[in-house]
């Protein structure tokens, strides 16, 4: 995942790999560019796993929406709703922020002045280089501060000048501008050099710059740029401005699992209801394992994830913590194999044909899995819901298919408050219908107690109507970013 890191007094320069994120051919695997048609779902959860790698809170990420030109911006925050800009380099003072730069075949350019505490971060391809894009972030640099004799500069992978053909004319327009950025290729045609463009065109702008990282393109470089167009997308970089006031993580995870605590115990309190009477599950979806290990040392023993193909090597990275996986997203069959091998409750079940594949595969492990019916409110003419979900006129029928398959436990119901319909915006009203259910299920499978209702956003009134077991992701990890 990330290819190459270094630290310069106070500064972080990191540059990412094609592998270990969650994309599917043709962007496999960590892509994290938004706007060439990969699943934006998988774009976040690629952005976030990087940012995490890098020990970076995604939230404090900033992302620019490039194309080609000069413009220099300085920035103080991300951009949260509002529309990501169009320019080609960012610059910032802000300690604890990070600054991100996306590329395929163009050269990330990545500059610091660790005294000043002053970073930036630059797209140059052959446009940007010969419209001066990296001396028009040195330019904001200095207006921040920073001195052009103590700037430090990495390049990361970008494409090969001896496999980049370009027009005689367009090589003869970049030499004029910038003298170094061209060459011939290995077939004696024009060619263009763009790295080196990139070192002449910062050294023009005042400054020395360092190799270190310049020779990352001969080890991961190459990798991610042979491919065909659509896997280009894969070279991204981040750049981290001051990480020395940047919170810990664990920190900030305590810091956020001790409010929700507080939420519970409040809503519990308000329901005249123990507190050992409701079960957090902390949902990790899209975090790292190293996230994982942090909460279990303080003490969550319930963690729930939506993406086999992100909690799969999650949990197997987490085997020796004492914790019970569960797994709440919509479950496609040819998946049950993997998410039975790491799951001890799956609470998404609402069609026959899952129970089955559930069952099958939880013999063939020599496991007992748990299983929770999902009930859909929103559910349609075809009895499913938007999310997923069994209409509550099926809810009895499937549960008596659950309690009567081999391999399987009936432990209860799940739902997730409906966007549409009749309990649409009255999420307490839905949980309250979910107990009813729940009445009824047990009076034929008394075992069948737990109720999981409620996430970050609605857990007081999924308490409040008596739910067993809440389900909290942004409001214990953090909230996902924005894409860019």
């Amino acid at each position: 995942m990330i290819g190459q890191r270094e630290s310069v007094s106070g500064a972080h320069f990191g540059f990412t790999d094609r592998w270990g994120g969650v994309s599917a051919a043709p962007y496999e695997e960590l892509n994290l560019g938004g706007a060439v048609g990969d699943d934006p779902e998988n774009v976040r959860a690629n952005r976030e796993l990087a940012a995490r790698a890098l020990g970076v809170n995604p939230a404090r990420v900033v992302w620019m929406n490039q194309v080609h030109g000069a413009d220099a911006v300085v920035v103080d925050e991300p951009w949260g709703d509002r529309p990501v800009p169009e320019v080609d380099a960012i610059v910032t003072a802000r300690r604890g922020l990070a600054l991100a730069v996306l590329t395929a075949d163009c050269v990330p350019v990545l500059l610091a002045d660790p005294v000043a505490g002053v970073v930036a971060a630059a797209h140059a391809g052959r446009p940007g280089l010969v419209a001066g894009v990296v001396p028009a972030a040195v330019r904001a640099m200095t207006g921040l501060g920073a001195d052009p004799a103590r700037i430090v500069a990495r390049t990361g992978p970008a494409v090969c000048g001896r496999c980049y053909e370009v027009p005689e004319q367009m090589r003869a327009d970049v030499a004029a501008v910038v003298p170094g950025g061209v060459r011939r290729d290995r077939l004696g045609h024009p060619g263009g050099r763009r790295r080196r463009g990139c070192a002449r065109a910062t050294r023009a702008a005042g400054r020395r710059r360092r190799r270190a990282l310049a020779r990352v393109h001969t080890g991961v470089g190459r990798s991610l740029l042979v491919p065909s167009r659509p896997h280009h997308r894969a070279a991204r970089e981040l750049c981290v401005a001051g990480p020395k006031d940047m919170t810990d993580r664990k920190e900030e995870l305590a810091a956020n699992l001790a409010r929700v605590e507080e939420r519970i115990a409040a809503a519990c309190d308000a329901a005249g209801r123990g507190r050992d009477e409701v079960t957090l599950i902390v949902v990790t979806k899209t975090w790292p394992a190293s996230d994982v290990r942090v909460l279990s040392g303080l003490g969550v023993r319930h963690v729930a994830e939506n993406r086999d193909q992100d909690a799969a090597p999650k949990a197997a990275a987490c085997t020796d913590l004492p914790l019970v996986w569960h797994f709440v997203g919509q479950l496609q069959t040819n998946k049950v194999r993997s998410v039975v091998g790491y799951a001890d409750v799956v609470q998404s079940v609402d069609r026959a044909r899952l129970v089955s594949a559930l069952s099958k595969e939880a013999v063939r492990a020599g496991r007992e899995v748990g299983c929770l019916v999902q009930v859909a409110f929103d559910a349609g003419a075809d009895g499913r819901g938007e999310r997923g979900g069994v209409a509550p006129s099926g809810v009895a029928e499937l549960a008596d298919l659950v309690a009567g398959a081999e391999g399987l436990r009936l432990d209860g119901l799940m739902t997730v408050a409906p966007l549409t319909g009749e309990y649409a915006g009255r999420q307490q009203a839905a949980f309250e219908r979910l107990m009813d259910l729940s009445t009824d299920l047990r009076r034929t499978h008394p075992a069948a107690n737990m109720v999981s209702a409620g996430m970050s956003a609605d857990l007081e009134q999924a308490v409040a109507a008596g739910a067993t077991h809440v389900r909290v992701g942004s409001a214990v990890l953090g909230v996902r970013p924005r894409l860019g």
